[in-house]
């Protein structure tokens, strides 16, 4: 860091303290709990609130790749992007609703869907001012012989993060600082989110290392995570949908196409707006 004019120092580094905190946990379909990490993630409790939307709808009558089906997991990942930007931050600097990983407010979310068609961005986004318009993250996962299991997602941002290697330590620094708002309040329909609560003090990371299973049984059914930035929650709950809903293999769950969507951009050159389709990697 010295050699390249950082600011952060020796200092910095021995005053830091990791927060342990209690997962946030979902129950799906009544028989699955869905372990994710809390805020300041914001990766976990979109994750949460989505699967408590999609727990209102019979997914498996319709095929895995119907328009019904994916328009539903749309609709869901676009309101908890909203509540993304509206509520999620570091906890120590703001308060985050409890009602956000409940059941009941899934409930209330999933009737404001429309089957027949998409709810425009500006009608889920309301209370959020919208201002005039002016690669790379890792994850792996492990479950022991014991049957203990872990899911760790780590972030360079941009391709190769800094670019810089630790001397002798063999390890890249990221370019994490471009999580915090470069411009707070300042939200546009590009996707750049400026709300109050992404003022933060810890990074609000998109990753979401989960790990879920069979309510009172172990191990753990499946131990997951992704690259993919703001994507992340969304393709991993791509990999949920197929694996509970549609009891497909976790290896052919992970190869298949996955699809993401937010509140923001309001405009896409997709025929559907706000939607990215992304070849799966191994």
């Amino acid at each position: 860091m010295r050699k390249d004019d950082g600011i952060i120092t020796t200092g910095d580094l021995a005053g830091y303290r990791a927060i342990e905190r209690q997962p946030l946990t979902a129950r799906y379909r009544g028989i699955f709990d869905v372990y994710v990490p809390p805020s300041p993630s914001s990766g976990g409790p979109c994750l949460v609130e989505e699967l408590n939307m999609l727990d209102n709808f019979d997914l498996k009558k319709w095929d895995r790749w119907s328009p019904e089906l994916l328009h539903v997991m749309t609709e869901s990942m676009r309101r908890a992007s909203c509540d993304r930007a509206r509520y999620l931050g570091d906890p120590a600097f703001v308060d985050i609703p409890a009602k956000l990983a409940t059941h009941e407010y899934g409930q209330e979310l999933a009737r404001t869907i429309d089957l027949a068609k998409a709810t425009a961005s500006l009608d889920i986004s309301k209370d959020i001012s919208i201002s005039p318009e002016g690669q790379n993250t890792t994850h792996f996962s492990v479950i022991d012989s014991d049957g203990m299991a872990v899911a760790n997602t780590y972030t360079l941002e941009r391709i190769w993060g800094t670019r810089i290697v630790v001397k002798d330590m063999g390890f890249i620094l990221n370019n994490q600082m471009r999580a915090f708002n470069i411009f707070p309040g300042v939200t546009d329909k590009q996707g750049n989110v400026g709300t109050a609560p992404t003022r933060l003090h810890r990074a609000s990371a998109h990753s979401v290392p989960d790990a879920h299973d069979r309510r009172e049984r172990r191990p753990c059914a499946a131990v997951t995570g992704s690259p993919g930035s703001q994507a992340i929650p969304n393709t991993v709950l791509n990999i949920i949908v197929s694996t509970l809903d549609y009891h497909l293999p976790l290896s052919e769950a992970v190869q298949l196409p996955r699809f993401s969507t937010s509140g923001c951009p309001m405009k896409s050159p997709l025929k559907h707006p706000s939607v990215i389709l992304q070849p799966s990697l191994p």
